[in-house]
């Protein structure tokens, strides 16, 4: 809410239980109110199977990653997820993904991503996945849920898909999304997509939604 008298921004947070709750904000200023999220290059670096150099993460097939929280990929750090590697998200965590990501799966290993959705203390609904934010690249790569339904189209954090990609470039190769309970399996938001011999099926509402993006999708298919 903008206040032209007394030049004043103020943020709103309605709750689940209709509580209001205002928080004043400096115009020009970052708003202190919301907390630092977890970065993993913290939370990793004791990690079975996960390398940390100066600008790389490589997850290797013996790491077996669980993510339960909304954690940060800085932009400082590229990922690489090599063959055979998984990785569980649960209780609708989400892989923040600024920097730059690479999952190389092959024919024989592929890489296995689980994404389960959950609620927050207040009982409010979260989706859970990755939101890549950056040049990505993906083969080889199975993202499956576990097709639970909600009545909102958004979560909490105003996502509507398991597997988000924002303003980035994204290519998709021999990759599968199956039962995947978001409103979207696979969200493209002003970004441009590439997806060749990938398939899509079993999912709880919308195979792919793009918006406001390019992309050239072929040799695919889309099962309900």
């Amino acid at each position: 809410r903008w206040n032209r008298k007394d030049a004043k921004l103020t943020l709103i947070y309605i709750d689940s239980k209709k509580q209001n709750s205002t928080y004043p904000v400096n115009v020009g200023a970052i708003p202190k109110i919301f907390p630092q999220l977890p970065n993993v290059v913290d939370i990793w670096k004791n990690q079975e199977g996960v390398t940390i150099s100066k600008n790389f993460i490589t997850i290797d097939k013996s790491a077996n990653i669980k993510i339960e929280q909304e954690v940060l990929l800085p932009k400082t750090h590229s990922l690489l997820v090599e063959s055979g590697a998984t990785i569980n998200i649960i209780n609708g965590g989400l892989l923040r993904a600024e920097g730059r990501v690479k999952m190389t799966g092959t024919a024989r290993e592929k890489i296995f991503v689980s994404i389960q959705s959950g609620y927050d203390q207040d009982s409010r609904p979260i989706w859970g996945g990755i939101l890549f934010m950056n040049q990505t690249d993906i083969k080889h790569t199975v993202f499956s849920g576990n097709v639970m339904q909600f009545p909102n189209r958004q979560d909490i954090r105003g996502l509507t898909s398991c597997v988000t990609a924002y303003k980035a470039n994204i290519k998709i190769s021999h990759t599968s999304f199956k039962n995947l309970q978001c409103e979207d399996a696979l969200n493209v938001v002003n970004g441009d997509i590439y997806m060749d011999n990938s398939e899509v099926y079993g999912v709880a509402a919308d195979a792919l939604d793009s918006d406001f993006s390019t992309g050239i999708i072929k040799n695919s298919t889309f099962i309900n």
